[in-house]
């Protein structure tokens, strides 16, 4: 269904990742598009929520 005045989008989708405990975001991500979310890392193996998380958190991977 189309809809005529329906506005154009012109903000941007954000993921990240904060620190409960010091509400201090430590990880951001900015969706660029489906296109090029499709190649980014995990993707192919998972879904995209599960990838994303797993982009964000990847540098506490092993740190206990």
């Amino acid at each position: 269904m189309k809809i005529r005045k329906k506005p154009e989008g012109v903000g941007y989708e954000i993921k990240n990742a904060a620190d409960s405990s010091s509400n201090i975001m430590i990880q951001i991500e900015i969706n660029k598009g489906k296109d090029v979310m499709q190649t980014k890392k995990w993707q192919a193996e998972f879904d995209a929520g599960t990838a994303t998380a797993l982009r964000l958190l990847e540098p506490w991977f092993g740190s206990n």
